[in-house]
């Protein structure tokens, strides 16, 4: 969870090397899992060339094209966690209480990857559109992953809470990247629906939290 705080937390300083060892220490590069994670650690040290490269207009294009690889290697790993998921049955609470319990906690896990890889490419498709606006493509993209979060929240809600705890991730990364405020509004409601879960839940300063991350992941100056 370092990774994801890194984002949004100042304090958190890791060089982009330092950060690439911690993944590659912890996690299997084999896996979906620990390739997702490669790619989220290289988004702190993204966001800051991003932000230097934008305001001295130097080395954008070289930027892009480094996002645009990761992004497209998280794209092929979303698809391949979505089939994963969808390749599971929805556990039934019917027939033997064991191996509803295992089928219960397998779809869970593929649930919760899933929906981490899906966070991911939301932020990603954020540095991207900032880094170059002009790319229409995204905008698609960024509709979809906002449709596809706000589904995913409703079908993890079973789990509540602590099983569905990703969902936040997930719903900040399309609040972040939606580009209609209709969309906008249900994610935010869903965001605090899913935050009273939680005891001292944030709700009230929510809006200035959002509007925090929106301008990180979007290389603005904060």
């Amino acid at each position: 969870m370092e990774l994801f705080e890194a984002l949004f937390n100042d304090r958190i300083r890791f060089s982009r090397k330092e950060w690439s060892i911690l993944v590659e220490n912890k996690l299997d590069g084999s896996t979906c899992e620990g390739r997702m994670m490669r790619c989220l650690a290289q988004v702190p040290d993204l966001m800051q060339r991003g932000r230097i490269a934008l305001r001295t207009k130097s080395s954008v294009q070289m930027l892009i094209a480094e996002a645009r690889h990761q992004y497209h290697i998280l794209k092929a790993i979303l698809i391949e966690l979505h089939d994963r998921l969808n390749a599971v049955q929805q556990p039934s609470t019917d027939g033997c209480p064991q191996a509803a319990a295992r089928s219960m906690r397998l779809h869970a896990h593929y649930q919760r990857t899933y929906g981490l890889a899906l966070a991911i490419c939301m932020y990603f498709n954020c540095i991207l559109n900032a880094l170059d606006p002009s790319d229409t493509v995204l905008e698609m993209e960024s509709t979809h992953f906002c449709r596809d979060s706000l589904k995913l929240a409703d079908q993890a809600s079973r789990y509540r809470p602590l099983g569905a705890s990703f969902v936040m991730l997930c719903l900040v990364g399309a609040w972040c990247g939606s580009r209609d405020e209709a969309t906008r509004a249900t994610v935010e409601s869903t965001l605090v629906d899913y935050g009273m879960d939680y005891p001292g839940a944030y709700t009230g300063i929510l809006k200035v939290e959002l509007e925090y991350t929106s301008h990180r992941l979007k290389l603005l100056e904060t």
